[in-house]
């Protein structure tokens, strides 16, 4: 069967993953996708169609562009049995481009936004456009059983099947963790897109105020607005912070963990309506629990009730900058060492994908045409 991939942009791991999945289970793959600046963290390998260049924020020329690009996606349709979207946009595209082809439609799903679950009028014309777009799909696959069971069912009502693929790691793609390299402070991962601007805050206090203590490991790229590329350039003037620069995931992974001894996988104040960290797991989380990294979080967050549950890391319920820091300054080795500890209990299908390819496979296949083979 083939399948036609289309992707708002390349680069995201949780894409890649996704399409090396379909080809593990024998599915031809190619990808449609467009171009934005992003971490590059993991290309898939496959036959990519350009679609064009579209810029963060700029909502009209972004239409523009997706109007422009659907000769190219309708060409690509065409040839495809089936096609995987990745988010509501490339739905909607995939759905105008193959008007009068009556082509079945997976939408994927990795973030459920604010304005998803507000009384606000702009979001309840926004659930009307999902629950349409997703109830002309055949699939939906999402990345938390919180999003498929407290939005798509609960408030949306939708009525397509709906299927849990959370970001759990590929164990086939990881290769033999790496020895931690010994230090005499504790050092303090931040890994991925640094967009988090109260994240660095924070983790700069840390090494200003107690640089004999942390050592902060960065890796990935700043993300966002002048403010987080001016915190994170101060934190990498610091001796006592260390940036190793964009990585690849996964083949990066076991490098990056060996320098550390806790991840940072904190956030500001949930608000009531941030139902994305009040449901979904951060790759981090099934990262650290793979190579027995403690990790840092928020308390009220989907990974902070299962770090609290299980004793695998520190939570923070504080807010302000100085008080976060001085929590932090509580942590010891010791207290990693038992964290650690836990860790090493955990069930590998927590964070790695056991059943899930096949599950995937079955769901496809129940969608395919007898005339559909799989190579």
């Amino acid at each position: 069967m083939k399948i036609l991939s289309m992707l708002p942009l390349i680069g995201h791991p949780r894409d890649s993953k996704r399409i090396d999945m379909l080809q593990e289970e024998g599915f031809d793959v190619q990808v449609c996708s467009f171009i934005r600046p992003y971490h590059n963290g993991r290309i898939p390998r496959v036959k990519i169609h350009y679609l064009g260049e579209i810029a963060h924020g700029q909502y009209l020329k972004r239409v523009l562009v997706m109007c422009k690009s659907l000769f190219t996606v309708r060409k690509q349709l065409k040839k495809a049995d089936l096609i995987y979207c990745s988010g509501l946009d490339m739905a909607i595209l995939a759905l105008i481009g193959q008007i009068g082809l009556s082509k079945k439609i997976i939408i994927e799903i990795g973030d459920i936004r604010e304005i998803q679950c507000s009384n606000a009028l702009s979001a309840k014309v926004f659930r009307l456009l999902d629950r349409f777009v997703c109830n002309r799909a055949s699939l939906i696959v999402v990345t938390a059983a919180d999003f498929w069971n407290e939005y798509y069912l609960k408030i949306l009502g939708v009525k397509t099947k709906g299927l849990v693929l959370e970001n759990k790691l590929e164990p086939h793609e990881l290769r033999v963790k790496e020895p931690s390299i010994p230090s005499s402070k504790i050092r303090i991962g931040y890994f991925g897109l640094l967009r988090c601007q109260w994240s660095l805050e924070v983790l700069l206090y840390l090494v200003d105020r107690y640089s004999e203590k942390f050592e902060i490991v960065l890796a990935g790229i700043p993300f966002g607005n002048s403010e987080i590329k001016n915190y994170f350039d101060k934190l990498c003037e610091s001796s006592s912070v260390k940036y190793l620069g964009e990585y690849k995931s996964p083949n990066d992974l076991p490098k990056l963990y060996s320098e550390i001894d806790i991840v940072w996988g904190c956030y500001p104040e949930i608000q009531e309506n941030d139902w994305n960290l009040k449901w979904a797991r951060p790759n981090r989380f099934y990262e650290s629990c793979f190579f027995g990294k403690p990790i840092i979080s928020r308390f009220g967050s989907n990974d902070g009730v299962f770090i609290s549950k299980n004793h695998t890391g520190l939570l923070i319920d504080e807010i302000d900058i100085v008080k976060t820091a001085k929590l932090l300054d509580k942590i010891n080795l010791s207290a990693i060492d038992v964290w650690k500890e836990n860790v090493k209990t955990l069930d590998r299908s927590i964070y790695m994908y056991t059943s899930e390819y096949e599950a995937l496979r079955n769901e496809i296949n129940m969608l395919s045409d007898s005339s559909f083979e799989i190579n």
